[in-house]
């Protein structure tokens, strides 16, 4: 588990590894407390915030939700599947060689 969050908005996150559950706190950053209180524009900032900390590391379709558990909020964080990515195989035929900014 980790804290993230200002006093009077405290969250557990939970289903991440380190690298990725460090970069959602840097995003999340210090969170309002009044998000507290209103659900669906804390749910708004968690999207906004969950997907900027978890795009860079392959995660593009996770879900997540916020409960309450023994008097703490607890994020819970289902990463989804990972985009994988193919090393690119670019090949200059002859005739684009000419071309000087190609050359170089």
């Amino acid at each position: 588990m980790a804290y993230a969050g200002a006093p009077g908005l405290e969250l557990d996150i939970e289903g991440l590894d380190k690298a990725t559950t460090r970069n959602l706190r840097l995003h999340l950053g210090q969170l309002d407390p009044a998000l507290a209180e209103q659900p669906a524009r804390l749910e708004r900032q968690l999207r906004r915030d969950i997907d900027n900390a978890m795009q860079p590391f392959g995660w593009y379709e996770s879900t997540f939700s916020v409960q309450t558990v023994k008097g703490r909020r607890v994020l819970r964080i289902e990463p989804g599947p990972r985009v994988l990515w193919i090393e690119a195989d670019i090949r200059i035929d002859d005739a684009a060689r000419t071309v000087p900014a190609v050359a170089q």
